[in-house]
């Protein structure tokens, strides 16, 4: 009897065989990549795909290729090592607490290409990161750059919005783990609470809290995660302003 991993690999085998589509991944300072990609693995795991490859309706299908502009070439390569493989190996710098995290990356890009299951691995490993467990400390830390673009990119009824609402409230005081540590990190902290109010003032009223209720506001693992398709809730990537370019007057 063929165990579950080889069941596996032969489906995504099969996946390979058939015609191809064109994928090409613009990010927002210009830099892109293409690839040829199959469209069977491609539909199997994006309804975004799913919709974009009809040939009958949607352009990108009758010209055979697909653009998608403002995301990152390197995330999306997570996304083919995932439909590959079933995870993909995150490469982050975990030292790095200002940057934002490669898989809020891949839970905003699976979020456009409504690849639950992606979205839901992306998600696996955020949790794996600020929430090691009972007792550990998380592994990396949250700066502004990654609450403007979680907020940014996603509605306030995304888990990964309520994911990093939830961290952030639970370690705000610890300077191990929220990063504002110079006069320059704590003017973006008050450029992102000008511009996105609903995290901000969410953020302030679950301040109020006890330290020991505010450690308990982070849910388990399953309650972040999504459990079927659904339309994105993403905003549009396009006119988003960066957080460098965004103007607080």
């Amino acid at each position: 009897m063929a165990s579950k991993i080889d069941s596996e690999r032969d489906t995504t085998l099969s996946l390979l065989h058939g015609p191809s589509i064109e994928v090409k991944v613009i990010s927002e300072s210009g830099f892109e990549r293409k690839w040829s990609l199959s469209k069977a693995l491609l539909l199997t795991h994006s309804g975004y795909f799913r919709r974009a490859c009809r040939d009958d309706t949607f352009q990108e299908g009758i010209n055979n290729q697909v653009e998608l502009k403002d995301f990152e070439p390197e995330v999306f390569l997570l996304f083919i090592e995932f439909m590959l493989y079933g995870r993909y190996s995150s490469k982050d710098d975990l030292q790095d607490f200002l940057k934002i995290r490669d898989s809020a990356m891949a839970w905003v890009l699976g979020d456009y290409l409504d690849a639950t299951e992606f979205k839901n691995c992306a998600m696996r490993d955020l949790y794996a990161i600020y929430c090691p467990g009972e007792g550990l400390a998380p592994k990396s830390g949250i700066g502004p750059a990654a609450i403007y673009f979680v907020c940014s990119k996603t509605m306030s009824s995304s888990h990964l919005w309520h994911f990093f609402k939830d961290v952030t409230v639970a370690y705000w005081h610890d300077e191990k783990v929220v990063a504002y540590y110079s006069q320059a990190e704590r003017e973006d902290w008050s450029a992102v609470w000008d511009i996105h109010r609903e995290f901000r003032d969410d953020l302030m009223y679950l301040l109020n809290q006890t330290q020991s209720e505010r450690e308990e506001q982070i849910s388990s693992l399953e309650y972040y995660i999504d459990l079927e398709h659904t339309v994105s809730l993403i905003f549009s990537p396009h006119n988003v302003t960066p957080l460098s370019q965004a103007s607080f007057d």
